[in-house]
């Protein structure tokens, strides 16, 4: 997830654990409850067996479709075994580092810096 820290700050909790369960409703329905797991403050995993990568990008694309509508972004990152064993410590490794490298695109926007953001709080809060 994106801004779930600043969420919270602005906010309060409850606006971001609605935030959390929105990503995790949307998750399941893609992928499946017994598939999609919390793996982290703001960081979700659904795990996906025999399943074409063309389908499973069609599903991350439709979730975060679902969650910009509701005025949420995610950054992901996926990883695959084709053949032989399963490395899932491995796995996890290079999707997080695509998430990372997806999350640092969206923070380098103007419109979505943290910094930003941020900054327009405190001067809102200066001028109330």
């Amino acid at each position: 997830m994106n801004g779930l820290h600043e969420k919270n700050n602005q906010e309060g909790h409850a606006a971001g654990d609605v935030m959390l369960q929105a990503v995790a409703v949307a998750m399941a329905e893609a992928f499946g409850r017994e598939n999609t797991f919390r793996f982290g403050g703001d960081e979700f995993v659904s795990i996906v067996f025999d399943t074409p990568r063309s389908d499973i990008e069609k599903r991350v694309e439709a979730v975060k479709k679902k969650l910009e509508d509701m005025g949420y972004f995610v950054s992901y990152g996926m990883a695959e075994k084709l053949t032989g064993g399963i490395n899932s410590d491995r796995m996890l490794m290079e999707a997080e580092k695509q998430m990372r490298e997806a999350k640092a695109c969206f923070y380098s926007n103007p419109e979505n810096s943290r910094c930003a953001r941020l900054s327009e709080n405190v001067n809102k809060s200066e001028t109330l």
